[in-house]
């Protein structure tokens, strides 16, 4: 557990210090793409509307899986759960084309309730409240450590939220670092699960 916990605490020390060399005037963190393959290649993502969102949709749907399982501290999902997930969050990465903010709220919504659901159906006999109070900390405070990941990794990189526009190869390669994140907290999770006797 100790390591993991020490590459989390690492991820976020480089986070916040790639924020105030921003804040303080520096741009270190462009890529400058001179591989003409790979120049093709997100060309070609970009101006495929199918590639563009397939893409945009696959990784949203993979990532938002790897937290509902260590928010909900269920790190194996059952095959109804995983069901669940994809359908609720295509709907979620759906509200986009609408409205950011719509699909920030509902998001927020669902990473706060669906893991309080898994739970309680899970384990029905520990209730409502008790549910709640088990899921609480790795659930809301987990995501919103996340969430705050992200936005400022988006924020330090210049990028965009609203990914149906702009969202290129280039983009999922400047977040690496999130989706670094989302699998050190799972991985985190996982070992905590079996240091507490979960199974």
């Amino acid at each position: 557990m100790k390591p993991i916990k020490r590459a989390i605490i690492l991820c976020w020390v480089m986070l916040v210090a790639c924020l105030i060399i921003k804040l303080l005037g520096g741009n270190w963190f462009e890529i400058a793409v001179n591989n003409e393959h790979f120049t093709r290649l997100c060309e070609k993502i970009d101006n495929n509307m199918f590639l563009l969102y397939g893409m945009s949709w696959l990784v949203y749907i993979i990532s938002a899986n790897w937290i509902m399982a260590a928010c909900s501290l269920l790190p194996i999902p059952k095959t109804y759960e995983m069901i669940s997930n994809v359908i609720c969050f295509s709907f979620v990465w759906s509200m986009q084309f609408i409205s950011n903010i719509v699909k920030i709220i509902v998001e927020i919504v669902a990473f706060i309730a669906i893991p309080i659901a898994f739970n309680f159906f899970r384990n029905r006999e520990n209730g409502v409240r008790k549910t709640i109070k088990k899921t609480w900390f790795y659930g809301i405070i987990g995501y919103i450590f996340i969430f705050l990941f992200q936005a400022i990794s988006l924020v330090t990189r210049n990028i965009g939220i609203k990914f149906t526009d702009d969202s290129t190869l280039v983009t999922f390669v400047l977040l690496i670092d999130y989706y670094i994140m989302v699998v050190l907290y799972y991985l985190y999770v996982l070992n905590y699960r079996k240091e507490k006797g979960y199974g």
